[in-house]
């Protein structure tokens, strides 16, 4: 078997199972995940390849869009980290170490671990109205090998 035979094999494989996610999800938008070394140039058109596809979920925040709510979540608390700290009374620096450094007390770190925790349960919320579900389809640079050539005779 060629190369060329495995290499369509595969996307073979790859658009047969986007197809089959389609189907079993026609309500749900198809949202292509473009690796960034795909448009690193500005030639205004870019060859890439289809990659694995999937349902799962996406957000998007400040022009960036995220697929892991963990990394949403930093964000969003970065970015509104002062509101967020006095909304929930909720102070970063009062750690165990702190503690034992005598800077706060047992109580005031008891107290601020469940601010933390509400603070936790506001930013799942949050982050629940921000994640859409979607076919996401990971769209990969392309395999150049036996890339057919333009130029005809």
């Amino acid at each position: 078997m060629s190369v060329k035979t495995i290499d369509e094999g595969i996307r073979s494989q790859k658009a047969e199972a986007l197809l089959k996610l389609i189907k079993k999800n026609p309500a749900l938008p198809i949202i292509p995940l473009v690796d960034y070394e795909i448009v690193c140039d500005d030639s205004g058109r870019w060859l890439a390849s289809f990659g694995e596809a999937y349902v799962g979920e996406y957000a998007l925040m400040d022009e960036r869009y995220y697929t892991e709510r963990e990394e949403f979540k930093d964000n969003y608390y970065d970015r509104y980290d002062d509101e967020l700290c006095e909304r929930f009374n909720y102070f970063p620096w009062i750690t165990d170490y702190a503690v034992t450094q005598g800077k706060y007390t047992k109580e005031q770190l008891k107290t601020n671990n469940e601010s933390e925790k509400q603070l936790e349960e506001y930013l799942d919320k949050v982050a629940d109205k921000y994640f859409i579900k979607a076919i996401l389809v990971n769209i990969d640079l392309p395999d150049m090998v036996d890339m057919p050539k333009g130029g005809g005779e």
